[in-house]
């Protein structure tokens, strides 16, 4: 399996387990009674923004592992290099996940300011 490949599915797989442990977590504090996510939106950005910067720190440690783990399993020192093709498809994939990104947060911020319920904020 190449370079590209093996980090695309360590990002797959971290992305799964980062929101899976999340999402059990908020559902146990849930069910517990311990914080109410229906009514209380300042809340549940909150937690939201807390996730995104946990999310953040915890992809950065993975990577370094996987960097580390991969250099001594390949005994390879630096990562290959890409072709034109493989830049721009990475380009392209980042430009429609921003697109994508930057729509959900314009309609969110629509909901919220005319204070709608969170699943009208869905992605067209």
């Amino acid at each position: 399996m190449s370079y590209q490949e093996k980090e695309n599915l360590v990002n797959i797989i971290s992305g799964l387990l980062i929101t899976g442990v999340y999402a059990v977590i908020i559902f146990q504090r849930h069910q517990q009674g311990l914080i109410d996510l229906t009514e209380d939106y300042r809340k549940w950005g909150l937690i939201f923004l807390i996730f995104i910067g946990v999310s953040i720190i915890a992809r950065i440690i993975i990577y370094i592992i996987f960097h580390i783990i991969n250099a001594i399993a390949t005994r390879e020192e630096d990562i290959p290099a890409q072709d034109e093709r493989d830049r721009l498809i990475k380009l392209k994939s980042t430009r429609n996940s921003h697109q994508r990104a930057n729509r959900y947060t314009s309609n969110t911020a629509a909901a919220v300011m005319v204070r709608t319920e969170k699943t009208s904020a869905v992605i067209v």
